[in-house]
């Protein structure tokens, strides 16, 4: 009887090794990190928020003062800060915390927590032509995602402005943040939460793109040279430059984001009863008051900017640096 004969041997199929190791129930690394990256940027911005919201508050307050009065003297933040503590008490420093950091745990989450992907996109979008170290890139990705977060978080932004100006009445405005929202939605509908959207997001776009697009430079340029390395002291440099230069930007658009969203609104129609749109109140601030009126509130505006800054993208570093995430 014949011998049966063996089966040949068959080698198995060439399998990609990269592919056979990554089981495709784990999560895809890119979306993990850039999760992290949204809690992280909220997580730093609401603790600079409440490092700095008694100076949030004054320089809302100087640049409410004098609306319509051609060459008013305005008091300085001494005088403001003393008749707070007098009239209101000392708790009146902190008005709107809660208002303030639901507004950054909303927009600063997004302009920060977005700023990497929108570099990364500008430069497949331009075919490699503008990279990450481009300048033209971290300019365009900071006024991106600075608009995008801005419109998301406008109602946040209005609530904290109306709650941080000064009420005359003993009897607050809003008893509360949920009390705000409630009276805004049922006195101005829907579209009363988006007032100032323009303004606020013509803001975010300039304080995110010079705030972010400095650092990002700055930084990577203070590295090249040698004299320093990546880490807290570089951090710090490089954050109080970059709240520096966004507060010269930002200070005029935040100025008439204040004015615009302060004042009170027709019901009916939903029309500023002081100025119908923001290029209103702007030729209505230059006529009255004269352009240095654009720069009320400045020095509080960088007293409060600047170290929200520095506490903010220091601890978005930190945290970026303990999980092993690469630094912006």
């Amino acid at each position: 009887m014949a011998e049966k004969q063996a089966a040949p041997l068959i080698d198995p199929p060439l399998v990609d090794p990269e592919v056979a190791i990554i089981p495709s129930h784990v999560p895809d690394q890119h979306y993990k990190e850039l999760a992290a990256k949204f809690v992280f940027a909220g997580t730093g911005s609401v603790l600079g928020t409440i490092a700095t919201n008694p100076f949030d508050i004054i320089k809302v307050r100087q640049q409410l003062q004098g609306e319509g009065v051609l060459n008013q003297s305005t008091s300085n933040l001494f005088r403001i800060s003393y008749n707070m503590f007098r009239n209101e008490g000392p708790l009146s420093f902190y008005n709107g915390l809660v208002a303030a950091m639901l507004r950054e745990a909303t927009y600063s989450t997004i302009r920060f927590g977005s700023y990497d992907w929108f570099k990364s996109s500008i430069m497949k979008a331009s075919g490699g032509v503008f990279d990450e170290t481009s300048l033209v890139t971290k300019i365009t990705a900071g006024l991106t995602s600075g608009m995008v977060g801005a419109a998301i978080a406008n109602p946040t932004d209005l609530v904290k402005v109306r709650m941080q100006a000064y009420n005359p009445s003993p009897i607050p405005r809003y008893r509360g943040v949920g009390s705000a929202f409630a009276e805004i939605y049922r006195t101005e509908g829907w579209a009363g939460l988006y007032r100032g959207v323009w303004p606020t997001t013509g803001r975010a776009a300039v304080v995110t793109a010079s705030q972010m697009a400095t650092y990002d430079h700055i930084k990577h340029w203070v590295l090249g040279t040698g004299y320093f390395v990546e880490g807290i002291k570089c951090h710090f440099v490089c954050s109080m430059l970059a709240g520096f230069v966004a507060s010269l930007t930002s200070a005029p658009i935040d100025t008439l984001k204040v004015r615009y969203m302060n004042q009170p609104f027709d019901p009916a129609t939903g029309t500023g009863l002081r100025y119908p749109s923001a290029m209103s109140c702007l030729r209505h601030l230059m006529a009255t008051e004269g352009p240095l009126a654009l720069y009320k509130g400045f020095f509080m505006c960088w007293f409060r900017l600047g170290p929200h800054t520095i506490i903010s993208l220091m601890v978005f570093e930190q945290l970026r640096k303990i999980t092993g995430i690469n630094p912006i």
